[in-house]
C-alpha cells in the first residue's frame, strides 16, 4: 500500500512538472513572427525605431509611448508608434524605408 502511494505522489509531482514545460512549448507564434519581421526590416531598411519615434514626434507631437515594427499585407515594413498627446492616444505609421 505506502509502495501504491508513493508511486501516486510521484506520479503526481512528475505531471506537475512537466506542465510548465509544456507551456514554454505553446510559445506565441504571434511573438516568432514579430522577431522575423524585426529582423527582416533591421537587415533591409534604414529607419530605426529612434528614428520612426522622433519622425512622428515631429509631425505629430506629443509623448511617444511604444515603437512595432510591423508589416504590411503587401510586405512593405512600417512603425506603428503610438502617441500621447493632450490625454488622447494616436496610432501613426511610419515607413522603415527611406
Amino acid at each position: 500500500m505506502k509502495q501504491f502511494i508513493f508511486i501516486f505522489v510521484a506520479l503526481l509531482g512528475l505531471s506537475g512538472l512537466l506542465q510548465p514545460a509544456q507551456a514554454r512549448s505553446q510559445v506565441d507564434t504571434q511573438s516568432y513572427r514579430n522577431v522575423a519581421v524585426m529582423r527582416v526590416a533591421a537587415e533591409s531598411s534604414t529607419v530605426s525605431p529612434q528614428e520612426a519615434a522622433r519622425k512622428a514626434k515631429a509631425r505629430y507631437g506629443g509623448k511617444v509611448l511604444s515603437v512595432d515594427l510591423k508589416r504590411s499585407k503587401e510586405g512593405a515594413a512600417y512603425y506603428r508608434v503610438k502617441l500621447l498627446s493632450e490625454g488622447n492616444v494616436r496610432v501613426v505609421r511610419i515607413s522603415a524605408e527611406k
